[in-house]
């Protein structure tokens, strides 16, 4: 009779143990649930701000690239009406770079063809970053070196010439537009300093005036 007695408590506590470990079971699982979905929202909200910054960036990019594109038809507009500017010189390349720490990028604009280079060098601009232009350098090769030292408040470049790095100093106006009659850099730049037009970089992208 004993047995008949317990028999139905036995039964009740076991179905009260697998209902409590049921419920544990859904806890864990809601709260995997729970941080999954976190963890997605997280994933999802860094994935639209870094969309958000790469379409800034294009936007700007493309803003820069009509600007120099404007500019260069301005500056060079009698000899492109009298054709004397070849279809492969009718290509320039950017890249821009804040000079005086003022917040505000200057632009580096490299040219080429026949137009602009000869067998000392090509011709390439700095343009303040309004669009003006700041200095026309000539008989230079790349790539630019910005340095770490300022002279008057702007970095110095060194500029290749004739196979030589020469250090370009700001006057206070602009920076010398001959590279090769400045100072020959007599060591060789460090790979942590900017380098403009170097070939391996994705700016190396030639674009049509």
């Amino acid at each position: 009779m004993q047995k008949l007695y317990l028999l139905p408590a036995i039964l009740i506590i076991t179905s009260f143990i697998q209902c409590q470990s049921g419920n544990k079971k859904f806890n864990s699982n809601a709260n995997t649930t729970s941080s999954f979905n976190t963890s997605k929202a997280e994933k999802s909200s860094e994935t639209e701000s870094d969309n958000s910054k790469s379409d800034k960036y294009d936007a700007q990019r493309k803003e820069k690239i009509e600007q120099v594109r404007s500019f260069l038809q301005s500056y060079l507009k009698v000899d492109l009406s009298k054709g004397l500017i070849d279809t492969m010189s009718r290509q320039f390349q950017l890249q821009v770079a804040d000079l005086d720490n003022d917040g505000n990028n200057e632009t580096f604009v490299g040219l080429t063809g026949p137009y602009f280079c000869g067998s000392g060098g090509c011709t390439f601009l700095l343009l303040d970053h309004t669009g003006k232009l700041n200095t026309r350098f000539t008989v230079a090769s790349y790539p630019v070196i910005v340095d770490s030292t300022f002279t008057k408040g702007w970095r110095d470049l060194l500029v290749q010439s004739r196979g030589k790095f020469h250090r370009l100093k700001y006057t206070g106006i602009k920076y010398p537009s001959n590279p090769s009659v400045a100072p020959i850099v007599d060591f060789l730049p460090s790979k942590g300093l900017l380098s403009i037009f170097d070939s391996w970089e994705e700016r190396k992208v030639w674009h049509v005036f």
